[in-house]
């Protein structure tokens, strides 16, 4: 199935340009539910998802999240296993989506998470910078997941436990 990239919520043109914000927070994570997405067992995950997706439009620093009509992007690049769900976004920067994070609504998906998803030892979430105006794509959100997993945190590929400076600034 084809991914549709579209922007979401209230984005305008300059806001996706970054207003002189030269870059913005991508974020993908993954997850392989532990049951087709269409199966009752995953009813509670999926009534959550236009909640979840609700608030992080509607909070401040939030810029895009990729739309696909099914969970998986494989004509992307990405993940050609239909249990693995993709969440990709574009946030102003790290504490913009820490807040998201750290909402009691997103904290308590989080931790039942263990309900729906598949357990693994390896990180299923990575944070990078990207040029401000262009989309990042599953298939870089997934060669920057890997890169994370094989070597750790870098400036390409990290993770909120260990941000680091957009590339432009001195710190």
């Amino acid at each position: 199935m084809k991914a549709i990239l579209t922007r979401t919520g209230s984005v305008s043109d300059s806001e996706l340009n970054g207003l002189g914000q030269r870059y913005h927070l991508a974020q993908m994570n993954i997850a392989r539910s532990v049951a087709p997405l269409d199966s009752p067992f995953m009813a509670s995950f999926l009534e959550l998802v236009p909640v979840l997706n609700s608030l992080a439009e509607q909070s401040p620093g939030f810029v895009w999240r990729l739309k696909t009509s099914e969970q998986i992007a494989d004509d992307e690049g990405g993940y050609a296993d239909p249990l693995i769900v993709v969440n990709l976004s574009l946030w102003t920067g790290v504490e913009a989506l820490r807040s998201y994070f750290d909402t009691d609504l997103h904290q308590a998906a989080f931790e039942k998470r263990h309900e729906w998803f598949e357990p693994t030892t390896l990180r299923q979430g990575v944070i990078w910078w990207n040029p401000s105006g262009s989309l990042p794509t599953v298939a870089e959100g997934k060669r920057r997941l890997c890169t994370l997993n094989e070597i750790g945190d870098t400036v390409q590929a990290f993770s909120m436990f260990r941000p680091f400076p957009p590339p432009d600034s001195d710190g």
